[in-house]
């Protein structure tokens, strides 16, 4: 390995102690009984509260937890709640990062945690819908720009839309948040397609 007296004093002079936020203490009481899975969560959740964000790592590491471990979260009494905070680290990572491809994966992997969501949650589905719905809301709010990872997204909303349709035919809230960025989503393709 390459010794570098620059980088050294360039790591001395930005390290950070770094105290995981307690905004995250719900994703470390889903894991907590997993005491193998802890180490590895306080890292991330570190990374998540440091100040120099490293939002590649970020990004992989929330689509193994919320993924992985999605059944964990569904069963908890705070489910809803540790869904929300997955959400929001991938739009956090959607508007901090100025680097393309990870924005892309972010989008990727946040309309994938959706589609989890909605195809695993079973009977438990309305207890998860309003984060969903304001997840929905936020992609509605995007720039043109942003909007347009979503619209060309391996993982589409139309498709999203049609899974919510189908798992939750009955939805107490009903169907406005989806069917609102159904609306944008088709006009930002129509309008792709005209050019």
């Amino acid at each position: 390995m390459i010794k570098s007296k620059a980088l050294e004093v360039n790591i001395a002079d930005y390290h950070v102690d770094v105290e995981i936020d307690p905004k995250y203490s719900m994703l470390q009481e889903v894991l907590s009984q997993y005491y193998g899975l802890m180490e590895g969560l306080n890292t991330f959740l570190q990374e998540l509260s440091h100040p120099y964000k490293n939002w590649e790592f970020i990004v992989k590491e929330a689509r193994g937890y919320c993924l992985e471990y999605f059944h964990l979260i569904k069963k908890h009494p705070h489910g809803a709640a540790v869904a929300g905070i997955y959400i929001n680290i991938f739009t956090d990572a959607i508007h901090s990062t100025a680097d393309k491809g990870i924005k892309t994966d972010a989008v990727d992997n946040l309309l994938l945690f959706l589609q989890k969501i909605i195809t695993d949650a079973g009977s438990e589905i309305e207890r998860f819908m309003p984060a969903v719905d304001h997840c929905f809301d936020q992609i509605s709010e995007y720039s043109p720009k942003e909007f347009f990872l979503f619209v060309k997204s391996f993982y589409q909303i139309n498709k999203l839309a049609k899974l919510l349709y189908s798992h939750a035919p009955n939805l107490t809230a009903g169907y406005g948040a989806i069917n609102l960025l159904l609306l944008k989503y088709y006009q930002h393709t129509y309008a792709y397609w005209q050019k």
